[in-house]
């Protein structure tokens, strides 16, 4: 592992006390990053507020290839492997909806079915909304396997069900945690992981700041 991009916070402590999008751009084509690579891209001082970070694909990456977007103590707390071999913002909710039909689930036991989102990874918050009432009964999901989810419904109604073709909304969140401003306490940086090679392409990293 190699840690790249290293940024002397100190020399930015003249920047105003305002609100403001930093950012910063990773060239993977002259850089040729390997595996594990670390760029600490953006400074962050003692007392900031970072209200949002977010990467976007200004040139596509390696196919497949994916990163982790947060800071020292948190890898993935921006956004947990993230695809970067299209360009555009990489998007930290995934959506999908997926009908099936449910048949018949007898008490006690479980339906279950997969539906493929891709860049959906380990780690990733996953949550269904169907359009039924599920009174006495269970609907769960998580990640399986990269780029698939597993739905399950769990029959406790104290007898068999029929529940013909239904319907549910998924959602997948890659960076739960980042749900409200977070404040450091002291001096970081906000980094990008790479879980890959990534040889070509280039990525675009902002974060809004609140420095008083």
């Amino acid at each position: 592992m190699a840690t790249k991009n290293k940024v002397d916070v100190n020399r930015m402590r003249s920047y105003a006390g305002n609100t403001k999008v930093y950012s910063h751009k990773i060239y993977f084509g002259t850089d040729n990053a390997t595996a594990g690579d670390v760029y600490q891209i953006i400074p962050v001082l003692k007392g900031d507020v970072v209200k949002a970070a977010w990467a976007e694909v200004v040139e596509a990456c390696t196919e497949d290839a994916t990163i982790d977007l947060g800071y020292g103590a948190n890898v993935n707390y921006f956004g947990n492997e993230l695809l970067v071999d299209t360009v555009g913002q990489c998007q930290t909710v995934l959506k999908s909806q997926k009908t099936w039909d449910a048949y018949l689930i007898y008490d006690k036991s479980e339906h279950t079915v997969e539906q493929e989102i891709p860049g959906v990874r380990y780690g990733d918050h996953v949550t269904v909304s169907p359009y039924m009432d599920c009174c006495d009964m269970s609907l769960t999901a998580e990640v399986i396997h990269p780029n698939f989810v597993a739905i399950h419904l769990y029959n406790n109604t104290g007898g068999s069900l029929n529940l013909a073709e239904q319907t549910v909304n998924i959602s997948v969140n890659k960076a739960p945690q980042a749900s409200s401003p977070l404040v450091f306490l002291s001096g970081d940086t906000i980094d990008v992981v790479t879980n890959e090679a990534i040889t070509t392409g280039v990525l675009k990293v902002s974060a809004l700041i609140f420095r008083g």
